[in-house]
């Protein structure tokens, strides 16, 4: 018995890089528990059945504790549309209203358009490095071999999912490390009509720093920034997404320690 729960602990080692912690904290249960035969040799039955509990906890803890390693992932096994159609909602209007109302606090605010492009961006990176737990939990995604895969998780998945909408991606580079995303609705603009002295404005940055703040949770520095916006003329909404690089993942202890 004891051999096949070791044997799903190095399978949980492999299949997660954050288990690295799961695995420290055993290595330091099972030098610290009681159950040390005379001789200095743990009983089998205590050996057992801690590992069991850990397992347990491992698998219960918190998302983010284990999200490292999902760094996005083909559609499935759930799609964006599955996803949606389970997950509470709040009344469409009222969402619009709220997000409308906020801008229009900054623009008095900050009075400056440049200013507010700013903040929207950093409020949507705030949003992303923590709607990265959610997304992994609902959406259960594992790898991604490839950005290019990444992006198509972004836009049928990840949009559908929290805005309700569908997005594509096109216009690769040749290097597979940018691309646009493109909107085939905006929730966000309902009722949106800027004035003059606001053209300037990227009333939708929040969706940017959303995105560049979920993605480098997964270990990938991203630029993106508005190519076409209906409110400013355009007739579509197009992000642009480029990979700037891939941080290679960092862990507090070696392998020799």
């Amino acid at each position: 018995m004891v051999p096949k729960i070791d044997k799903l602990v190095n399978v949980l080692s492999t299949a997660d890089k954050d288990v690295a912690n799961f695995q420290v904290k055993l290595y330091d249960e099972m030098t610290t528990i009681e159950g040390l035969t005379e001789d200095g040799m743990y009983d089998a039955t205590t050996m057992m059945a801690t590992k069991l509990d850990l397992i347990r906890e491992f698998f219960t803890m918190p998302n983010h504790h284990r999200k490292r390693d999902l760094i996005m992932a083909p559609v499935g096994p759930r799609s964006g549309d599955a996803i949606f159609a389970n997950v509470e909602r709040v009344n469409a209007e009222l969402f619009t209203l709220t997000y409308g109302a906020t801008v229009r606090q900054l623009l008095t605010d900050l009075e400056e358009v440049e200013e507010v492009n700013k903040q929207l961006d950093q409020m949507g990176y705030n949003i992303g490095i923590r709607l990265i737990d959610e997304f992994l939990a609902k959406s259960n995604v594992t790898r991604c071999v490839d950005f290019r895969e990444t992006a198509e998780v972004i836009a049928k998945v990840g949009f559908k999912m929290f805005l309700g909408v569908t997005a594509t991606v096109s216009n690769w580079d040749a290097d597979g490390t940018c691309c646009s995303i493109i909107l085939e609705d905006n929730p966000l603009v309902d009722f949106v009509e800027l004035p003059d002295t606001c053209r300037g404005l990227y009333y939708c940055n929040i969706l940017s720093g959303v995105i560049r703040g979920a993605l480098e949770m997964v270990s990938m520095k991203t630029e993106v920034t508005w190519i076409r916006d209906v409110l400013r003329g355009d007739d579509a909404y197009e992000l642009q997404v480029k990979l700037l690089k891939q941080v290679p993942e960092e862990y507090p202890y070696k392998d020799d320690e």
